[in-house]
């Protein structure tokens, strides 16, 4: 009896035993739960589970800030509503591969947010499955690549931009060849035909069609980055109320204009020219959004300083002084899934025959060239608001300006032309011989090069192409002044991604111009290479 009752004691601690590693077991259970629910909740990432209905049954902190309501309305309600439509089905491919592959399926997919703002995940999707192997529904892991898309965007973007830039020289170059044999020769013919003849004002209208050609080229490189127009301080409030003045009769009467200008002496870096491309675009289309309906248009410029926090909400813009301009519509808006295309060329949204599809991205060029930045922010419905950032700069000293309308006639100074199209070639020796120089032409670079080894101290001018087959023009100015230090050189080009103006004045080559000159221009340009 007494080793019975003693075995029942034994029995008894060992059940005490067992209850306390039992109950250690539950609580470290409880506390692992805990652990595990707080994860769950605190992830960065959304977890959500899905049964085989598609309904939500399950969803973390995270995911229920991507799908953008509350927990409540979310739970148990379908998952496809929160994808944007295209993706519906993708979605359900990936479950579908997951549960005949038995692995996790990752698939980027965009959701459907309440205010429409595109946002982008990644879904890794794994399938539950009962004992009995049947699916029992899905846990869907979203991460929120949003910017990262964006980042993805911005550099296809900047790679166009680059690939069209590329494109846009080479055809900038030819073509320039191309308006300068029409001009000269207009130029010549207009010289000839005296004033009774009917051609003369034929002649006149082939003139100024090549002077817009030429504004076309340099329209095209302006948003390729890659204009040689020459930039200077510019005041930017006068030149925004003047464009204001000549939009005011083409906009329709029932758009309210409201302008509010708060600074006036300051400056940016760039040119009246294209600071008012940059704001007849860009209110040009604001009024294309309102024609219909009519509506506001605002237009807000004024001076803001950027810090480290701001600058970094634009792209590649330091901390410092800033102009910035706004312009705001009340029109239909912009979709977003067309948003990043906007700075495309020739995509467009407006009717055949109502647009090229080429304004934004001029623009885009145009604010990229002057170290600036352009953002567009829109809802469907609401309107746009485009910013436009540049930076600031000091005032220039005032110069004289070497611009005028008169012809600078030579006084039989000796001209050295080269240049490789015989039909340039040509025509710059009859124009330069009008002008009253004694000019000698060549159209090979070696060949002029030896010519002036010959003799260097007869000739007091050399105008030269900068792209030429044999030797490019900045090789050949360089072997020119190797001869004599102190020849004056007159580099022209139609476009050059190797040289510019200031490039040219730190070889030594007094002037620098862009193909094509009109006779006008090209008097002036050499009076001031020789004077120098």
């Amino acid at each position: 009896m007494a080793e019975l009752i003693n075995e029942l004691r034994i029995h008894q601690a060992e059940l005490e035993i067992q209850n306390e590693e039992l109950k250690r077991s539950r609580d470290e259970l409880a506390c692992l739960h805990r652990e595990f629910a707080d994860l769950y909740e605190q992830a960065p990432c959304g977890y959500l589970t899905v049964n085989p209905k598609g309904i939500i049954t399950r969803i973390n902190r995270s995911g229920v800030k991507l799908l953008g309501e509350n927990r409540e309305r979310i739970l148990n309600t379908e998952f496809y509503p929160y994808l944007a439509p295209p993706f519906q089905d993708l979605f359900w491919s990936a479950r579908k591969r997951a549960v005949e592959s038995g692995e996790m399926q990752s698939v980027e997919l965009q959701m459907k947010t309440p205010n429409d703002f595109p946002a982008w995940v990644r879904a890794d999707i794994s399938a539950e499955c009962a004992e009995t192997e049947s699916v029992t529904g899905w846990r869907v892991v979203l991460t929120d690549i949003t910017h990262t898309k964006q980042l993805e965007a911005q550099l296809r973007q900047s790679q166009k931009m680059e690939a069209i830039g590329t494109l846009a020289g080479g055809i900038a170059h030819e073509f320039n060849n191309v308006l300068a044999i029409i001009l000269g020769n207009t130029e010549l013919a207009l010289d000839d035909i005296p004033d009774w003849n009917p051609a003369k004002e034929s002649l006149r209208e082939i003139r100024t069609a090549s002077m817009r050609a030429r504004d076309v080229v340099r329209q095209i490189l302006s948003f390729a980055r890659k204009s040689m127009m020459a930039q200077k301080p510019v005041a930017i409030a006068p030149v925004i109320r003047e464009s204001l003045t000549l939009m005011r009769a083409s906009i329709p009467a029932m758009i309210h204009i409201r302008p509010r200008i708060t600074c006036e002496s300051e400056m940016v870096l760039g040119n009246d020219t294209e600071l008012q491309q940059i704001f007849i675009n860009l209110c040009n289309n604001a009024a294309h959004a309102m024609r219909e309906e009519g509506g506001v248009l605002d237009v807000h410029l004024f001076a803001v300083d950027l810090d480290e926090t701001t600058a970094q909400q634009y792209d590649d813009l330091k901390p410092g002084p800033f102009i910035k301009l706004e312009i705001k519509d009340t029109g239909h808006g912009i979709a977003p899934e067309i948003m990043e295309r906007i700075f495309d060329p020739y995509f467009t949204t407006k009717e055949f025959g109502e647009g090229s599809g080429m304004g934004l991205p001029v623009v885009h060029g145009i604010v990229k060239k002057w170290n600036g930045d352009i953002k567009i922010s829109s809802e469907p419905g609401k309107g746009a608001m485009v910013e436009v950032l540049l930076p600031q700069t000091e005032r220039a000293a005032p110069n004289a300006s070497t611009e005028g309308s008169r012809l600078e006639r030579g006084k039989g100074e000796r001209i050295l032309f080269v240049d490789d199209d015989q039909s340039i070639a040509h025509m710059g020796k009859q124009m330069l011989e009008r002008l009253g120089y004694d000019v000698v032409c060549m159209t090979d670079s070696f060949s002029a090069l030896a010519c002036f080894r010959a003799n260097s101290m007869a000739y007091d001018l050399v105008i030269t192409d900068m792209a030429m087959p044999k030797m490019a023009g900045d090789r050949f100015a360089a072997a020119l002044m190797e001869i004599r230090k102190d020849i004056p050189i007159l580099l022209c080009t139609g476009h050059s991604d190797q040289m510019d103006e200031k490039k040219a004045q730190k070889m030594g080559i007094r002037g620098f111009a862009m193909k094509p000159l009109d006779m006008t221009k090209l008097s002036l340009m050499i009076r001031k290479v020789l004077a120098d």
